[in-house]
């Protein structure tokens, strides 16, 4: 536990250093920033329904910021 900080990120190999917050959101592919697919879009806001469940419920996220 004593000694450097090391990352997963570090032990996997894919990088040498520990990276700062800047350089992590700078390279994270954001909906806004990029065109998805239509199908894609509606997987990531949350809206593919499950006809299994026979109710798929809607979260409000009322506390999300």
């Amino acid at each position: 536990e004593k000694g450097p900080p090391v990352s997963p990120a570090m032990l996997k190999g894919l990088t040498d250093r520990l990276l700062r917050v800047p350089e992590i959101l700078a390279e994270r592919l954001f909906r806004s920033r990029i065109e998805l697919p239509t199908s894609w879009g509606t997987t990531y806001a949350g809206e593919d329904e499950t006809p299994a469940l026979g109710i798929n419920r809607q979260h409000a996220l009322t506390y999300a910021t």
